[in-house]
């Protein structure tokens, strides 16, 4: 197994869905993703007080990762309205520092107590053009982050961690798009 220190910049969760239909506005902000500086995970369901939390599909949508570096590259390729959205505009659960996701799809991974097993990419949505900037979609295709399923729940927290992985990665290509 290999270690990497890691961080968890933000943990967010929603209560609903956002964005269902891509025809109307009607959902557009009536659930904005909430920051915790910790979070209840359980295994098999999701994250306590999640949109996805007992999800029908057996998608991995149980949680999903999204590389901070990604975030950072997002802010490069493409000129974002003022104030500039912080991560959460991703809505993804947890955003991560130091970890190259792609590496995790179909593996096992540990953070903390916590065990995930990667699932799948998570492809970025349509509103990121309208919710970050024009042109915001574009430069995250193949680097939305990874749904996956919670294997062993317990508490997650924000700020410094381990990550435990049989899996070994460079952490520099975090950002690099998968092809």
């Amino acid at each position: 197994m290999h270690q990497y220190a890691i961080e968890i910049v933000t943990i967010a969760v929603a209560s609903g869905y956002s964005y269902r239909d891509k025809k109307t506005d009607a959902e557009r902000g009536k659930f904005p993703m909430r920051t915790l500086t910790s979070a209840k995970l359980v295994a098999g369901r999701g994250i306590v007080g999640d949109r996805y939390i007992d999800h029908t599909d057996d998608d991995g949508r149980q949680i999903s990762f999204v590389a901070m570096e990604v975030y950072e590259a997002l802010q490069e390729a493409v000129a974002s309205p003022c104030p500039i959205p912080g991560p959460e505009v991703l809505r993804r659960n947890v955003v991560v520092r130091g970890v190259h996701l792609h590496a995790l799809i179909g593996q096992q991974f540990a953070i903390g107590d916590c065990v995930f097993q990667g699932v799948e990419h998570c492809s970025p949505c349509w509103a990121m053009d309208r919710e970050y900037a024009p042109g915001a979609l574009k430069a995250l295709v193949g680097r939305g982050g990874l749904r996956a399923r919670i294997v062993q729940g317990g508490t997650l927290n924000a700020g410094a961690n381990t990550m435990t992985s049989s899996v070994v990665f460079d952490a520099t290509d975090a950002a690099v798009p998968l092809l």
